[in-house]
């Protein structure tokens, strides 16, 4: 009774009740679609929200478009959620995922050669000029290259 935190009564009541069902009154059983909403149902405009969040961090399979992932951890997201308003947890985030079928990114088997001093830069530029291609009305083709030694 230590364990789950009840008393003897509440535990003898559960057990009777589950030995005799027919003595459990029908207007204390909770109905279809009772209790307390989603924070995704109730919230206005948060699948709006969370997409622009994490719209500049998606990534995905060049080879099969219904495979993407973004890089933000689930509490970056929640806490960028945050500043425009919208309070949850990474429960909430980890749902949002699912709901727009992001899946986990998995993990990479090689270590990385060694980085570079501009790499945040690098990105920032791509991120600029991405922006002015799409307010210039301009196509966006995104290329993912590796090298190769032969």
């Amino acid at each position: 009774m230590e364990l789950l935190g009840c008393s003897k009564m509440t535990l003898y009541r559960g057990i009777h009740e589950l030995e005799n069902p027919e003595t459990v009154p029908n207007d204390m059983i909770r109905k279809i679609g009772a209790g307390e909403k989603s924070v995704i149902e109730t919230t206005d405009n948060i699948d709006e929200i969370f997409l622009r969040v994490i719209d500049n961090h998606i990534a995905g399979d060049p080879m099969n478009s219904k495979i993407r992932w973004t890089n933000l951890s689930h509490k970056k997201i929640a806490a960028k959620m945050k500043e425009d308003g919208i309070s949850n947890s990474v429960t909430v985030v980890k749902k949002l995922l699912k709901k727009h079928n992001f899946v986990k990114r998995k993990a990479a088997k090689t270590i990385a050669i060694g980085s570079s001093e501009d790499r945040n830069e690098q990105f920032e530029n791509i991120a600029r000029l991405r922006e002015q291609y799409l307010m210039d009305g301009n196509p966006i083709i995104s290329v993912d290259t590796k090298k190769k030694n032969f």
